[in-house]
């Protein structure tokens, strides 16, 4: 009864949290529907939090951790999406472009390493982010999180790209995509490197073609593709972990299905209360912090609402105490010129 009594509580925290102060208001433009999606930005960071807490556990919230790859894909989507209305909107975008993406990635990576190493020496118990013997680069690529490494492949694939290929820009970074993802699996990488991969280039795609993207899902056919999406995804719980076609390409159609519902939402709603916005400026720091107390809880064999509460909280306070020095990197190496608020 307590398990029920909480997972409704938390519920009730998240609905309020997204629909308090929530205005029916139809899109404007492609600026104005970027704006509400990364109004939801520390909504997703704090769904992909709860979700690894509740994933393998007995609960109502048990479909948050399933809804995971949909947050991850959220992030990809949206980061694809700025960066194309800034390529068209901002001059000479691209110079200086991996010059600043992928040194602030990789602050990003050392910061979170320095921190996770600075718990392990003081937890009482291993957690693995102190290096003690083998190739440290290796053993740095292998316990900061996977999603860093990945956003920067995207980083250097959308360079390329768009500086040197003119036409079928969509399509090239689609069939990249899509070949990666794909030989990754066969190599015996994890689900999360390659299950929410797709929604880069549908990102890319929403910010070149947004009038007839946006004008197919508010059609019929919009509606069909969204079902048909929506079985595909479901459809991976039939296939094995050894399927290439279920694990990979269903469960990358689960993401896309998941985002077109978020886009019908954000084309007729606009969300904000103080609680969004405070939740939307720490949602980087929620989420790479996120793991070091994920460790650490999962060691303390506490029962999972109480791992839920200490990993929240100390997420929250690490987030908040570490953001100001986010900004000084994003000032010091000139990141602000390369994002779309």
């Amino acid at each position: 009864m307590a398990d029920i009594i909480f997972s409704i509580f938390i519920l009730a925290i998240f609905y309020f949290i997204i629909f308090y102060n929530t205005k029916r208001s139809p899109v404007s433009g492609r600026d104005d529907l970027l704006k509400r999606l990364n109004s939801m930005r520390g909504i997703f960071a704090v769904e992909i939090v709860i979700g690894h807490v509740v994933r393998y556990e007995n609960t109502i919230l048990y479909p948050l951790g399933k809804f995971m790859i949909i947050s991850v894909a959220f992030f990809f989507f949206v980061s694809a999406f700025g960066m194309v209305i800034s390529f068209q909107e901002k001059d000479n975008y691209l110079k200086g472009f991996l010059l600043v993406k992928l040194p602030y990635i990789f602050a990003l990576a050392v910061i979170t390493f320095a921190v996770n190493v600075c718990m392990d020496l003081i937890y009482p118990k291993e957690l693995g982010y102190c290096f003690k013997k083998g190739n440290l680069i290796f053993h740095f690529l292998s316990v900061t999180n996977w999603y860093l490494w990945e956003l920067a492949l995207f980083y250097i694939v959308f360079f390329i790209v768009y500086k040197y290929i003119k036409k079928y820009r969509i399509l090239t970074v689609s069939i990249i995509t899509t070949l990666f993802i794909g030989i990754i699996f066969q190599f015996g990488w994890k689900t999360k490197w390659y299950a929410s991969a797709m929604a880069f280039p549908v990102g890319l795609a929403m910010g070149e073609y947004y009038l007839l993207l946006i004008q197919l899902l508010r059609s019929k056919k919009g509606k069909i593709v969204t079902i048909a999406l929506t079985v595909m995804g479901l459809s991976s719980l039939l296939y094995g972990e050894k399927s290439l076609v279920g694990m990979v390409y269903m469960k990358n159609a689960m993401c896309l299905a998941g985002l077109c519902i978020l886009l019908y939402f954000s084309m007729n709603f606009v969300i904000g209360n103080k609680f969004n916005v405070f939740l939307g400026r720490y949602s980087t720091e929620i989420y790479l912090f996120q793991f070091v107390y994920l460790n650490m809880a999962g060691k303390m064999q506490l029962d999972w609402k109480m791992q839920l509460i200490i990993v929240v909280i100390s997420t929250l306070l690490t987030a908040c105490i570490m953001h100001p020095l986010f900004n000084i990197v994003k000032l010091k190496i000139g990141y602000i010129k390369y994002i779309k608020l």
